[in-house]
Parts: structure tokens; C-alpha cells; sequence
């Protein structure tokens, strides 16, 4: 049980504090020579230029999980005192992707990569976002994107609460219980918003669509952020796309 705190309490907090669609990077650090669990290990995601992206420390099992703000390739450097720091070969980790890697580290030199990647998954594809290009999109690396995998996650029964975790988003009061999205560029101003490609006409999204109806959400902040396909609906303070998983039901 406490192992099970122990994984469960930083995994929630990376859950909530990286961005959203944010790659994962887990596994365990070894003993090369027993291959018992190291603890305290220093692990590192480098990048292509040898800078860290992110970085954490195994837990007493020799667990560690770490997100990358981006696809790429990366290395994995593991260091502990009374061992011999090692670098990985590069890994590519795909969009949205979660691998699953064992490092090992010894107390001698490690001629061999000392890395074995173990799994790797991504969340399930939605018909719907594909028919709509979504993913084509989110991959050109413009605009927020946010999957129906992900808000199922975020245990939320307010759409407008899914939009607090959008960096440059805020949902304000628009009286009484009614909430609405306002995008922060100097002075709040209200976004284009279309459900499935229908102009929304309420500001409080909660009386338009639930979360656990939504396929998927992209948000533009701003005119030069949006999409050909949308030029003619542009709006300065930008657009928010929000698409229903009728057809994946």
C-alpha cells in the first residue's frame, strides 16, 4: 500500500501539472550486475543537444516517471552515487505516446546501452477526429489540443473546467453559476467557439455539450494560430473547436 502512494501521489501531480498531451516516459533503474531496484537514482530526458528536458528520482522500487513537452528523440541518463553514469541510445517517443523503459546502471563501465524499452502505447484513436483532421492538425504543432482520452482523466463533470488547464485560457464568471472562456492577451476577450463546426451561441459551454460527449477540443489563441479551413469565421481573440464522439459510439 504505501508502495502504491508512493507511485500513485507524484504520478498525479505530473498528471496535473504537464501539459496537456504530453509524452510519458516511465519505467525502472536497475543493478546491471542483480538486477535489483536502485533508489535515489537521478534520471534524466535529454534531448538532441544534451540538454535536460525534463528530470526526477527513482523511488524506492526504482520506479521513475517523467513527461516531455514534445515528440522527439531522446536519450535517458541514469546516475547514482557508487555507479557509473549511463546514456542511453536515442529513443523516439511519438505524439502522446507513454514508453516504457528499464535502465540499468553498474558499478563498473557500461560498454552496451544500458537501456531496454519494455512497452510502448498511446491512447486510442477517435473516427471522429480523424474524419475532422484533428490529429493532422495537433502534429503541425499550431493551436491546443485536447483528446476525449485526456478529459476522461481529469474526472470533471463542467466542460468549462477542462479549459483552466489551457495555458493562456480563463474561465470566469459570467453571473450567477453560468461560466464562461475568455482568452488572456492583454485584456480578456471571448474566442469564436463551434461544436462541430455550428457556431455556439450560449457562453456558458456547460449548457452545450458534457465532457464525457466530447471528442476532442482544439484552441487557437489568436487569428494568425487558425486554420485555413476556418479563415472565414477568424476572430482576433481567436477560436475554439469542440468536437462530439457521436460517431465513435
Amino acid at each position: 500500500m504505501k508502495f502504491l502512494r508512493t507511485l500513485l501521489v507524484p504520478l498525479a501531480a505530473l498528471l496535473l501539472a504537464a501539459p496537456l498531451a504530453a509524452q510519458i516516459v516511465e519505467g525502472k533503474v536497475l543493478d546491471r550486475a542483480t538486477g535489483q531496484p536502485v533508489d535515489e537514482a537521478q534520471v534524466e530526458i535529454l534531448r538532441s543537444n544534451g540538454r535536460a528536458a525534463s528530470r526526477t528520482r527513482s523511488d524506492a522500487q526504482g520506479n521513475f516517471i517523467v513527461a516531455v513537452v514534445e515528440a522527439g528523440e531522446y536519450r535517458i541518463r541514469a546516475s547514482r552515487v557508487g555507479y557509473q553514469t549511463s546514456t542511453s541510445l536515442p529513443i523516439d517517443v511519438e505524439l502522446r505516446q507513454t514508453v516504457r523503459a528499464d535502465m540499468q546502471i553498474s558499478r563498473s563501465e557500461v560498454v552496451l546501452d544500458p537501456l531496454i524499452v519494455t512497452a510502448r502505447s498511446t491512447p486510442p484513436r477517435s473516427r471522429t477526429l480523424d474524419r475532422e483532421d484533428f490529429y493532422a492538425r495537433e502534429r503541425r504543432g499550431f493551436g491546443r489540443f485536447i483528446t476525449g482520452h485526456e478529459i476522461s482523466r481529469m474526472s470533471t463533470t463542467a466542460t468549462t473546467s477542462i479549459f483552466s488547464t489551457v495555458a493562456g485560457v480563463r474561465v470566469v464568471s459570467a453571473g450567477g453559476s453560468r461560466h464562461a472562456i475568455v482568452i488572456s492577451r492583454g485584456q480578456d476577450c471571448m474566442p469564436r467557439i463551434l461544436v462541430d463546426n455550428m457556431p455556439v451561441q450560449s457562453t456558458d459551454l456547460n449548457d452545450v455539450i458534457r465532457p464525457e460527449d466530447i471528442a476532442g477540443i482544439e484552441v487557437y489563441r489568436g487569428a494568425s494560430e487558425i486554420p485555413a479551413r476556418w479563415l472565414s469565421l477568424r476572430n482576433s481573440c481567436g477560436l475554439v473547436l469542440i468536437w462530439s464522439n457521436s460517431a465513435d459510439r
